[in-house]
Formats: C-alpha cells, sequence, structure tokens
C-alpha cells in the first residue's frame, strides 16, 4: 500500500509505504515508495505496523544501506484520511488509474 500524504492540495508531503511480506516483497515496496518519493521531491516513511500481526515474516529491510525513516501511528492515521490510496491497484469494479501514476 502507498499513501501519498499531501500538504493541502499542492504537493505532496510525504510518501508512506506500508510493508508487508517477505523480503523480495520488502524490497520491491520500498523501491516503489523510493522512486515515488524523487519523483514528488517529498520524504519516504515506511508503515511497518503490519508485522505486528504476521508471525510468518519480520521486518528485514534494516540489513541494507537504505534511508529508514518509520511513520508514526499520528501520521499513519493523518495519511488514510487526506491521501490518495495508490495501492492495491485492482478494485472489486476495475482498476485505478490513479495507482498506475506511481510509475509515471
Amino acid at each position: 500500500m502507498l499513501w501519498l500524504s499531501r500538504a493541502g492540495k499542492k504537493a505532496i508531503a510525504v510518501v508512506i509505504t506500508k510493508l508487508i511480506g517477505g523480503i523480495g516483497n520488502q524490497l520491491f515496496q520500498y523501491a516503489v515508495g523510493r522512486h515515488k518519493s524523487l519523483l514528488s521531491k517529498s520524504e519516504l516513511k515506511l508503515d511497518v505496523t503490519g508485522f505486528e500481526h504476521y508471525p510468518l515474516r519480520k521486518y528485514s529491510l534494516h540489513a541494507f544501506n537504505i534511508e529508514e525513516s518509520f511513520a508514526s501511528e499520528e501520521e499513519i492515521y493523518q495519511a488514510k484520511e487526506d491521501v490518495e490510496i495508490l495501492f492495491p491497484f485492482a478494485r472489486k469494479n476495475g482498476g485505478s488509474k490513479k495507482a498506475m501514476d506511481c510509475f509515471s
């Protein structure tokens, strides 16, 4: 899940990427979030709250030389209130064009 939190309606202030799954999924999710944050010249924050209830895997990106900045519960809550949610792409009644914008 990738959230783009906007400061008003002008610019993206922060990109929050929710990480879940194994190391491969985490690397992909991080890469997409980093790409979007670089394009929008905004900060990338990681949401690792999903691992609290996911016993199969744990957060593993700390082993890599990446920029780690974790989103607080307040930032995650705020992002869910006023953002464009870009992932997952597929919705019950078809995909979202906004979802594909993260790759431009």
